[in-house]
């Protein structure tokens, strides 16, 4: 097959295949204008009606805002009581493992990367690692010619084309994959030497359903300022508890974006990723459940570079949250399709979490505006008592379990974090409407903190 079917494939297989699940194809000019129509509509009848409409608007963002925090501390509490499991790896004949590993000006970090992969206890022999470059990321291709790749890694180089995002390039590279199982790591990312075995273990003792394995991640820089602090402890809560309080209530896993390990045919059959989705895995764990498919989740760790500015988290973090929307959107929109707890998986997981940091700046301005001051109070102490127990609670919770050192201070700094995520958000939803597809990337390669992999 020549490289113009292979790129077109990659842009455009899942919408051809299954049109109902392109975002591109579901975000048209009909819904951008009725989205933009609303928000619009919105303004207007604040202007027009203030007191109602802010007195509608106060008690509707509350009841939002404690039904979201309460299925939290729900997933949150079962997570924790949900024991641990863990499997001996066996001495049965291994499979073929493929590794896409899709970087994009990360001449920083290549060599770690390199040696992160050659780090992995697995025969190399059996490791199909494509490495995914972009034809004209010169940065990368020069700092590669440095580099002496081991034999088992193989050069792919993606042509130029719209969208410019990971799924594109991981759906080019899945057309050369060889491997049983398929992985994607992300260019700074660090996984446990053992993580492959223990993955082809746990595929022997799960239901056939699954056909997926999630990897918890968390950052080796953790320690190196206060942001890297808390986003390590939103990691912690998210990976360690709230995914598996969602795997116990069986409901559908959004996945993370590094560290997803798949039964490649079954990849297959779904169609790949969604080349313009911009969180494509969260996207692809629920079009799983869609077709009959799971989950599962393993304690092996994934170490990431956290983003150690507030300017590389808002990036990173506006992409999360305009990817979240648009994908939560457009499965809600199958509303017919999903069973009960696919729809609260989407609504409180996704949508509503993430709609609310968009909306708390108009929440706060309800409030002020506000003339029903007694109505309103017990709506607004419950929830103001919500923002501030449930972040230290869950920092103490974290940093006490883990027994991380020296963060302390992060759990009174936690209710602060969460007024960074309306800054996002605002992004967010400008870039909804301007760049839905565009992929804010983070640089990587920037962090000082000396690396403590493995020994968390």
């Amino acid at each position: 097959m020549n490289k113009d079917k292979l790129l077109h494939r990659s842009i455009y297989g899942l919408e051809e295949k299954f049109p109902e699940y392109s975002v591109r194809l579901w975000y048209n000019s009909k819904n951008r204008i009725y989205l933009f129509s609303l928000g619009i509509g919105l303004m207007m009848l604040q202007i027009l009606t203030p007191s109602i409409l802010n007195l509608l608007l106060f008690v509707l963002l509350n009841c939002l805002y404690f039904i979201a925090q309460t299925f939290k501390i729900l997933l949150l509490s079962i997570g924790a009581l949900s024991r641990k499991e863990s499997y001996i790896i066996g001495k049965n004949t291994l499979p073929i493992y493929t590794i896409l590993l899709p970087v994009y000006k990360e001449d920083k970090v290549l060599r770690k990367l390199v040696q992160s992969i050659n780090k992995i206890d697995y025969p190399k022999d059996l490791l199909d690692v494509k490495l995914l470059i972009e034809e004209d990321d010169n940065k990368t291709i020069n700092a590669l010619k440095e580099i002496d790749l081991p034999e088992y890694f193989e050069v792919i180089k993606v042509p130029v084309s719209f969208p410019r995002t990971k799924p594109k390039a991981c759906n080019y590279g899945l057309q050369f994959a060889k491997g049983k199982y398929i992985t994607i790591y992300d260019a700074e990312d660090a996984p446990h030497p053992k993580q492959l075995k223990e993955v082809v273990e746990r595929f022997k003792n799960v239901p056939d359903d699954v056909i997926c394995v999630q990897a918890k991640l968390n950052f080796f820089n953790r320690e190196e300022n206060s942001l890297t602090k808390l986003f390590a402890i939103e990691y912690s809560i998210l990976f360690d508890y709230m995914l598996v309080g969602l795997k116990k209530l069986k409901m559908p896993i959004p996945l993370g974006g590094t560290s997803n390990h798949f039964i490649r045919e079954k990849l297959e059959e779904l169609g790949g990723w969604d080349a313009f989705n911009v969180t494509e895995d969260a996207d692809l764990g629920i079009r799983m459940h869609h077709a009959g498919y799971s989950s599962d989740i393993i304690n092996s760790i994934t170490l990431e570079e956290a983003p150690i500015t507030l300017s590389a988290w808002i990036k990173q973090r506006s992409r999360w949250i305009k990817g979240h929307l648009l994908t939560s959107l457009l499965h809600l929109n199958k509303y017919n399709k999903l069973s009960l707890r696919e729809k609260l998986s989407v609504l409180l997981f996704l949508y509503i979490p993430n709609l609310i940091y968009i909306l708390l700046p108009i929440y706060l301005l309800t409030c002020a505006l506000s003339n029903e001051k007694e109505e309103c109070e017990l709506f607004w102490k419950i929830n103001l008592y919500l923002a501030i127990i449930l972040p230290i609670g869950q920092s103490l919770f974290v940093i006490l379990t883990k027994k991380w050192n020296n963060m302390s201070l992060s759990i009174f700094q936690s209710v602060l974090y969460f007024f960074l995520m309306p800054i996002a958000g605002m992004k967010a939803c400008l870039q909804i409407f301007k760049a839905p597809f565009y992929w804010d990337k983070t640089e990587h390669g920037i962090s000082s903190y000396e690396k403590k992999i493995y020994n968390e």
